[in-house]
Protein backbone atom coordinates (compact mmCIF):
# COMPACT_ATOMS: atom_id res chain seq x y z
CA UNK A 1 0.00 0.00 0.00
CA UNK A 2 1.10 3.58 -0.55
CA UNK A 3 2.29 5.22 2.57
CA UNK A 4 1.90 8.65 4.06
CA UNK A 5 4.70 10.74 5.39
CA UNK A 6 5.77 14.04 6.82
CA UNK A 7 9.38 14.64 7.51
CA UNK A 8 11.47 15.90 10.34
CA UNK A 9 15.11 15.02 10.81
CA UNK A 10 17.57 15.26 13.67
CA UNK A 11 21.25 15.28 12.76
CA UNK A 12 24.39 16.40 14.51
CA UNK A 13 27.97 17.66 13.79
CA UNK A 14 30.24 20.78 14.37
CA UNK A 15 32.83 23.24 13.08
CA UNK A 16 36.58 23.48 13.36
CA UNK A 17 38.35 26.79 12.90
CA UNK A 18 40.55 25.86 9.92
CA UNK A 19 40.60 23.13 7.32
CA UNK A 20 43.52 21.26 8.86
CA UNK A 21 44.88 20.59 12.29
CA UNK A 22 48.05 18.52 12.07
CA UNK A 23 49.04 15.60 14.24
CA UNK A 24 52.85 15.89 14.43
CA UNK A 25 53.67 12.25 13.89
CA UNK A 26 53.69 9.94 10.92
CA UNK A 27 50.68 7.59 10.89
CA UNK A 28 50.69 4.22 9.07
CA UNK A 29 49.14 4.56 5.62
CA UNK A 30 46.35 2.09 4.67
CA UNK A 31 47.54 -0.56 2.22
CA UNK A 32 46.84 0.43 -1.38
CA UNK A 33 46.05 4.09 -0.66
CA UNK A 34 47.10 6.06 -3.78
CA UNK A 35 49.66 8.85 -3.63
CA UNK A 36 48.27 12.12 -2.32
CA UNK A 37 44.93 10.63 -1.34
CA UNK A 38 43.61 10.61 2.23
CA UNK A 39 41.39 8.02 3.84
CA UNK A 40 39.10 8.27 6.85
CA UNK A 41 36.54 6.09 8.57
CA UNK A 42 34.02 8.59 9.93
CA UNK A 43 30.38 7.65 9.31
CA UNK A 44 27.68 10.25 9.93
CA UNK A 45 24.52 8.43 11.07
CA UNK A 46 21.31 10.40 10.59
CA UNK A 47 18.47 9.06 12.76
CA UNK A 48 14.85 9.96 12.03
CA UNK A 49 11.73 8.68 13.77
CA UNK A 50 8.66 10.80 13.03
CA UNK A 51 4.92 10.38 13.55
CA UNK A 52 2.98 11.82 10.60
CA UNK A 53 -0.53 13.15 10.26
CA UNK A 54 -3.12 13.46 7.49
CA UNK A 55 -2.28 11.73 4.22
CA UNK A 56 -3.16 14.67 2.01
CA UNK A 57 -0.69 17.02 3.69
CA UNK A 58 2.39 14.88 3.13
CA UNK A 59 3.32 14.60 -0.54
CA UNK A 60 5.89 17.21 -1.57
CA UNK A 61 6.86 18.19 1.98
CA UNK A 62 10.58 18.73 2.66
CA UNK A 63 12.67 19.02 5.79
CA UNK A 64 16.33 20.09 5.92
CA UNK A 65 18.62 19.23 8.82
CA UNK A 66 22.32 19.78 9.51
CA UNK A 67 24.81 17.11 10.59
CA UNK A 68 28.11 17.70 12.38
CA UNK A 69 30.73 15.56 14.09
CA UNK A 70 31.41 18.24 16.66
CA UNK A 71 35.17 17.70 16.37
CA UNK A 72 36.14 17.74 12.70
CA UNK A 73 36.87 14.71 10.53
CA UNK A 74 40.09 12.68 10.72
CA UNK A 75 42.10 11.48 7.73
CA UNK A 76 45.41 9.79 7.02
CA UNK A 77 47.19 10.78 3.81
CA UNK A 78 49.74 9.05 1.59
CA UNK A 79 52.34 11.72 0.79
CA UNK A 80 55.38 10.14 -0.96
CA UNK A 81 57.06 13.56 -0.88
CA UNK A 82 56.51 16.69 1.16
CA UNK A 83 53.71 18.89 -0.12
CA UNK A 84 51.96 22.10 0.94
CA UNK A 85 48.92 22.49 -1.28
CA UNK A 86 45.18 22.93 -1.53
CA UNK A 87 42.97 19.81 -1.63
CA UNK A 88 40.41 18.33 -4.02
CA UNK A 89 37.18 16.70 -2.80
CA UNK A 90 34.85 14.36 -4.69
CA UNK A 91 31.40 13.20 -3.52
CA UNK A 92 29.47 10.25 -4.92
CA UNK A 93 25.91 9.01 -4.45
CA UNK A 94 25.39 5.58 -2.91
CA UNK A 95 21.89 5.20 -4.38
CA UNK A 96 20.33 5.92 -7.78
CA UNK A 97 20.38 9.71 -8.23
CA UNK A 98 18.37 12.14 -10.35
CA UNK A 99 19.21 15.86 -10.21
CA UNK A 100 20.89 15.26 -6.87
CA UNK A 101 17.90 13.46 -5.35
CA UNK A 102 18.50 9.95 -3.99
CA UNK A 103 15.52 7.59 -4.03
CA UNK A 104 15.37 6.01 -0.54
CA UNK A 105 12.13 4.12 -1.22
CA UNK A 106 8.85 4.70 -3.04
CA UNK A 107 7.85 7.36 -0.50
CA UNK A 108 10.99 9.34 0.35
CA UNK A 109 13.94 10.97 -1.46
CA UNK A 110 16.93 12.86 -0.07
CA UNK A 111 19.82 15.04 -1.23
CA UNK A 112 23.10 15.63 0.58
CA UNK A 113 25.46 18.59 0.91
CA UNK A 114 29.05 18.21 2.21
CA UNK A 115 30.81 21.18 3.77
CA UNK A 116 34.06 22.17 1.98
CA UNK A 117 36.31 24.72 3.66
CA UNK A 118 35.97 27.84 1.51
CA UNK A 119 33.03 27.09 -0.81
CA UNK A 120 30.79 26.01 2.11
CA UNK A 121 28.05 23.40 1.64
CA UNK A 122 28.24 21.80 -1.80
CA UNK A 123 25.49 19.48 -3.06
CA UNK A 124 26.68 16.06 -4.10
CA UNK A 125 27.51 14.57 -6.50
CA UNK A 126 30.56 16.68 -7.35
CA UNK A 127 34.06 15.98 -8.67
CA UNK A 128 37.37 17.38 -7.40
CA UNK A 129 36.08 20.57 -5.84
CA UNK A 130 38.95 22.64 -4.46
CA UNK A 131 39.03 23.90 -0.87
CA UNK A 132 40.49 27.21 0.42
CA UNK A 133 43.05 25.90 2.89
CA UNK A 134 46.48 24.38 2.36
CA UNK A 135 47.64 21.12 3.90
CA UNK A 136 51.32 20.42 4.66
CA UNK A 137 51.91 16.69 4.34
CA UNK A 138 54.98 14.43 4.28
CA UNK A 139 55.81 10.77 4.70
CA UNK A 140 58.12 11.29 7.65
CA UNK A 141 56.43 13.75 10.00
CA UNK A 142 52.87 14.82 9.34
CA UNK A 143 50.32 12.79 7.41
CA UNK A 144 47.34 12.64 9.78
CA UNK A 145 44.88 15.53 10.00
CA UNK A 146 41.61 16.71 11.54
CA UNK A 147 39.81 19.03 9.13
CA UNK A 148 36.50 20.86 8.82
CA UNK A 149 35.74 19.62 5.31
CA UNK A 150 33.61 16.49 5.43
CA UNK A 151 32.91 16.89 9.13
CA UNK A 152 29.54 18.48 8.58
CA UNK A 153 26.89 19.26 5.99
CA UNK A 154 23.16 18.99 5.55
CA UNK A 155 20.46 16.68 4.19
CA UNK A 156 17.12 17.59 2.69
CA UNK A 157 14.43 14.92 2.84
CA UNK A 158 11.36 15.01 0.60
CA UNK A 159 8.14 13.01 0.69
CA UNK A 160 7.32 11.85 -2.84
CA UNK A 161 4.21 9.83 -1.98
CA UNK A 162 2.02 9.96 1.08
CA UNK A 163 2.47 7.16 3.59
CA UNK A 164 -0.12 4.78 4.96
CA UNK A 165 1.20 2.89 7.94
CA UNK A 166 5.00 3.02 7.98
CA UNK A 167 7.94 3.74 5.68
CA UNK A 168 11.52 2.73 6.60
CA UNK A 169 15.00 3.21 5.21
CA UNK A 170 18.36 2.25 6.65
CA UNK A 171 21.54 2.57 4.65
CA UNK A 172 24.20 4.66 3.00
CA UNK A 173 23.49 7.89 1.12
CA UNK A 174 26.83 9.35 -0.01
CA UNK A 175 30.65 9.22 0.29
CA UNK A 176 33.31 11.95 0.23
CA UNK A 177 36.89 11.47 -1.08
CA UNK A 178 39.93 13.65 -0.27
CA UNK A 179 43.02 14.23 -2.46
CA UNK A 180 45.66 16.46 -0.83
CA UNK A 181 46.79 18.11 -4.06
CA UNK A 182 45.24 20.83 -6.21
CA UNK A 183 46.18 19.66 -9.72
CA UNK A 184 47.95 17.04 -11.78
CA UNK A 185 46.28 14.06 -10.15
CA UNK A 186 43.91 11.45 -11.52
CA UNK A 187 40.54 10.37 -10.19
CA UNK A 188 40.36 9.29 -6.55
CA UNK A 189 40.41 5.62 -5.67
CA UNK A 190 36.82 4.96 -4.60
CA UNK A 191 37.97 2.15 -2.33
CA UNK A 192 39.20 4.77 0.18
CA UNK A 193 36.44 7.16 1.28
CA UNK A 194 37.19 9.97 3.69
CA UNK A 195 33.67 10.51 5.08
CA UNK A 196 30.33 8.70 4.71
CA UNK A 197 26.72 9.72 5.36
CA UNK A 198 24.17 7.09 6.41
CA UNK A 199 20.52 7.43 7.39
CA UNK A 200 18.21 5.31 9.53
CA UNK A 201 14.65 6.57 9.26
CA UNK A 202 11.21 5.42 10.36
CA UNK A 203 8.23 7.48 9.19
CA UNK A 204 4.98 6.27 10.72
CA UNK A 205 1.60 7.69 9.83
CA UNK A 206 -1.68 7.91 11.68
CA UNK A 207 -3.36 7.59 8.27
CA UNK A 208 -4.56 4.01 7.87
CA UNK A 209 -7.25 1.88 6.27
CA UNK A 210 -8.80 -1.30 7.68
CA UNK A 211 -11.18 -3.87 6.21
CA UNK A 212 -14.57 -3.80 7.91
CA UNK A 213 -14.69 -7.60 7.81
CA UNK A 214 -11.23 -7.96 9.41
CA UNK A 215 -7.80 -8.90 8.11
CA UNK A 216 -8.64 -12.56 7.46
CA UNK A 217 -11.88 -13.70 5.83
CA UNK A 218 -12.79 -17.37 5.52
CA UNK A 219 -15.43 -18.11 2.87
CA UNK A 220 -17.24 -21.45 2.72
CA UNK A 221 -18.25 -22.03 -0.89
CA UNK A 222 -20.39 -24.97 0.12
CA UNK A 223 -20.86 -28.42 -1.41
CA UNK A 224 -21.46 -29.11 -5.08
CA UNK A 225 -21.41 -32.23 -7.24
CA UNK A 226 -19.15 -32.54 -10.30
CA UNK A 227 -22.28 -32.49 -12.46
CA UNK A 228 -23.26 -29.05 -11.15
CA UNK A 229 -19.99 -27.43 -12.15
CA UNK A 230 -19.71 -25.31 -15.29
CA UNK A 231 -17.00 -23.20 -16.87
CA UNK A 232 -17.17 -19.46 -16.25
CA UNK A 233 -20.51 -19.40 -14.48
CA UNK A 234 -21.95 -20.46 -11.11
CA UNK A 235 -22.77 -24.15 -10.58
CA UNK A 236 -26.23 -25.29 -11.55
CA UNK A 237 -28.92 -26.67 -9.28
CA UNK A 238 -29.75 -23.34 -7.62
CA UNK A 239 -26.23 -22.55 -6.36
CA UNK A 240 -25.97 -19.00 -4.98
CA UNK A 241 -22.56 -17.29 -5.25
CA UNK A 242 -21.10 -16.26 -1.90
CA UNK A 243 -20.99 -12.53 -1.34
CA UNK A 244 -18.16 -11.02 0.72
CA UNK A 245 -17.63 -7.48 1.92
CA UNK A 246 -14.24 -5.94 1.07
CA UNK A 247 -15.22 -2.43 2.18
CA UNK A 248 -12.64 -0.38 4.07
CA UNK A 249 -12.69 2.48 6.55
CA UNK A 250 -9.80 4.98 6.59
CA UNK A 251 -8.55 7.41 9.21
CA UNK A 252 -6.78 10.69 8.40
CA UNK A 253 -7.34 10.30 4.67
CA UNK A 254 -9.54 13.21 3.60
CA UNK A 255 -11.84 13.03 0.57
CA UNK A 256 -9.76 15.84 -0.94
CA UNK A 257 -6.71 13.53 -0.79
CA UNK A 258 -8.34 10.53 -2.47
CA UNK A 259 -11.53 10.30 -4.52
CA UNK A 260 -10.98 6.58 -5.16
CA UNK A 261 -9.11 3.66 -3.61
CA UNK A 262 -7.38 1.07 -5.77
CA UNK A 263 -8.05 -2.64 -5.16
CA UNK A 264 -6.19 -5.57 -6.64
CA UNK A 265 -6.21 -9.31 -6.00
CA UNK A 266 -3.01 -11.34 -5.63
CA UNK A 267 -3.43 -15.09 -6.10
CA UNK A 268 -2.14 -18.04 -8.07
CA UNK A 269 -4.10 -17.78 -11.33
CA UNK A 270 -5.09 -20.34 -13.87
CA UNK A 271 -4.52 -20.97 -16.72
CA UNK A 272 -1.71 -18.44 -16.10
CA UNK A 273 -0.58 -15.96 -13.47
CA UNK A 274 -3.01 -13.37 -14.84
CA UNK A 275 -5.79 -15.86 -15.43
CA UNK A 276 -9.38 -15.19 -14.50
CA UNK A 277 -9.72 -18.02 -11.98
CA UNK A 278 -8.04 -18.48 -8.62
CA UNK A 279 -6.22 -21.81 -8.35
CA UNK A 280 -7.48 -24.32 -5.80
CA UNK A 281 -5.85 -27.40 -4.31
CA UNK A 282 -7.95 -29.56 -6.64
CA UNK A 283 -6.76 -29.74 -10.28
CA UNK A 284 -9.48 -28.74 -12.71
CA UNK A 285 -11.31 -26.63 -10.16
CA UNK A 286 -10.97 -22.87 -9.77
CA UNK A 287 -12.71 -20.03 -7.98
CA UNK A 288 -14.20 -17.12 -9.88
CA UNK A 289 -14.45 -13.67 -8.30
CA UNK A 290 -16.98 -11.24 -9.80
CA UNK A 291 -18.59 -7.92 -9.06
CA UNK A 292 -22.28 -7.91 -8.10
CA UNK A 293 -23.22 -7.77 -11.78
CA UNK A 294 -21.37 -11.02 -12.44
CA UNK A 295 -18.43 -9.47 -14.30
CA UNK A 296 -15.29 -11.56 -13.78
CA UNK A 297 -12.50 -9.74 -11.92
CA UNK A 298 -8.91 -10.25 -13.06
CA UNK A 299 -5.88 -10.97 -10.93
CA UNK A 300 -2.73 -8.90 -10.38
CA UNK A 301 -2.18 -5.16 -10.04
CA UNK A 302 -2.60 -4.69 -13.80
CA UNK A 303 -6.25 -5.69 -13.26
CA UNK A 304 -6.90 -3.34 -10.37
CA UNK A 305 -10.28 -1.71 -9.75
CA UNK A 306 -10.95 1.86 -8.70
CA UNK A 307 -13.59 2.07 -5.97
CA UNK A 308 -15.16 5.44 -5.02
CA UNK A 309 -14.02 6.82 -1.65
CA UNK A 310 -16.19 9.15 0.40
CA UNK A 311 -16.43 10.16 4.05
CA UNK A 312 -13.58 7.86 5.03
CA UNK A 313 -15.08 4.75 3.45
CA UNK A 314 -14.91 2.72 0.21
CA UNK A 315 -17.67 0.15 -0.32
CA UNK A 316 -16.70 -2.94 -2.29
CA UNK A 317 -18.82 -6.11 -2.44
CA UNK A 318 -17.75 -9.10 -4.55
CA UNK A 319 -19.00 -12.62 -5.23
CA UNK A 320 -17.22 -15.98 -5.31
CA UNK A 321 -18.18 -19.33 -6.80
CA UNK A 322 -16.42 -22.57 -7.87
CA UNK A 323 -15.91 -23.11 -11.60
CA UNK A 324 -14.41 -25.62 -13.98
CA UNK A 325 -10.97 -24.81 -15.35
CA UNK A 326 -10.51 -25.73 -19.04
CA UNK A 327 -8.26 -28.70 -19.91
CA UNK A 328 -7.23 -29.55 -16.36
CA UNK A 329 -8.70 -33.00 -16.05
CA UNK A 330 -11.61 -34.71 -14.37
CA UNK A 331 -12.99 -33.35 -11.10
CA UNK A 332 -12.78 -35.85 -8.25
CA UNK A 333 -14.86 -35.65 -5.08
CA UNK A 334 -13.07 -34.19 -2.08
CA UNK A 335 -12.32 -31.01 -0.18
CA UNK A 336 -10.50 -28.09 -1.77
CA UNK A 337 -9.22 -24.68 -0.76
CA UNK A 338 -7.78 -21.50 -2.30
CA UNK A 339 -6.05 -18.37 -1.03
CA UNK A 340 -6.08 -14.79 -2.27
CA UNK A 341 -4.71 -11.51 -0.92
CA UNK A 342 -6.62 -8.26 -1.38
CA UNK A 343 -4.54 -5.05 -1.40
CA UNK A 344 -5.94 -1.54 -1.15
CA UNK A 345 -3.88 1.54 -1.95
CA UNK A 346 -4.29 5.22 -2.72
CA UNK A 347 -3.61 5.77 -6.42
Amino acid sequence: MKRLASLMLVLSMTIVATDSSSVLAATPVPDGLPAYQCAGDYVHMVPLDVELGDYGQQSGMTQTESFNTGAGANGTCNCPSSINDYSLFTATASLPETDGWLKLNENVSARVWFYIYGPGNVQMPFYQRRNAGRTSCSNTATNSFTIATGSRGKIEFRIDKGILGESRFSGELAKLYWQVVSSGVGAPDYSFPFSTVNANIVLSSSASCTFEAGDNITVDLGEVTPGQLAEGKPPGGGYIPRQIDLSVNCNNVADTSASHLEYFISAAGTPNADGPYIVTTMPGLGVAMTDLSGNLLGLGNQNSRMIPYHNGRAENLVQLYPTLVPSEGKIEPGAYSATAIVTVSIP
